[in-house]
């Protein structure tokens, strides 16, 4: 292969070499394991957090062929090297839907944060603060209420 960089104008050589590697059952389980942990927390937070959105996902996958492809063929994963790339190829479509609803539980989830912690604010300057805390407060509840409503994530988080 050739590569020619206008910017530094340089040709660069080099040699790729395919090879296809059978994927490790070992390393296949592990990572299914750690995948299901991860689909038990983010369907919690979707329950928690009540991200319509997200919960429709969790379910869908629950729901699908996908896990139950994943388990099978992980099953046959020692003996058949087919079977352990089916696996592989299952397991990466099921991260890409669980990191779906995980970035679609995001906003939700900093929204409910958000509001708990002005819940939080609010009792306290009830019972320990003074006019001009209070004020403070209520402030500070209208500009975060504003960010919600715009939706701008990096100025809640």
């Amino acid at each position: 292969m050739t590569a020619y960089v206008p910017v530094l104008d340089e040709v660069f050589k080099d040699t790729i070499e395919l090879q296809h590697k059978n994927p490790d059952a070992g390393f296949l389980k592990k990572d299914f394991e750690n995948e299901m942990r991860r689909f038990h927390e983010v369907k919690s937070k979707a329950v928690s957090v009540e991200g319509e959105t997200a919960g429709e996902m969790m379910q869908q996958v629950e729901d699908s062929p996908l896990m139950q492809d994943v388990k099978e063929s992980l099953a046959a994963a020692k003996a058949d090297h087919n079977a352990a790339a089916k696996c592989e190829k299952r397991l990466l479509e099921l991260k890409l839907k669980l990191d779906e609803a995980a970035d679609a539980l995001e906003w939700p989830a900093l929204v409910a944060e958000s509001r708990d912690w002005l819940v939080w604010l609010q009792k306290v300057v009830d019972e320990h603060g003074n006019s001009q805390q209070k004020q403070k407060a209520n402030d500070l509840a209208g500009e975060i209420e504003k960010i919600i409503h715009e939706r701008k994530a990096d100025n809640l988080s």
